[in-house]
């Protein structure tokens, strides 16, 4: 999303839907073209997880993740070099 500053970090509506059908709508945080999705959190637990998950399991070949006006879509077998891609970012940040 084309937003600055402090802007780029609150939460926003997503909506993740399967090829499948199965649909959720969730409140994320979207930051530089992730969405984030926290496990848990200081003073509680974190369903949001369970549900995106829920959605990526019960796609066949892809996935939409959308909000604001803008709707991506994915194809799920590109789900593990994603994951690779992100967790060396990950490992990069904290070097």
């Amino acid at each position: 999303m084309e937003l600055s500053g402090s802007d780029r970090l609150r939460s926003h509506k997503i909506t993740i839907r399967s090829d499948a059908g199965r649909e959720r709508e969730l409140s994320l945080v979207v930051f530089e073209n992730f969405v984030a999705v926290a496990v848990d959190y200081q003073g509680g637990g974190n369903n949001k997880v369970a549900d995106f998950l829920d959605v990526l399991r019960a796609s066949n070949q892809a996935v939409t993740i959308s909000y604001g006006d803008k709707s991506f879509e994915y194809d799920v077998h590109g789900l593990p070099a994603a994951q690779a891609r992100f967790q060396e970012l990950c490992r990069r940040a904290v070097r």
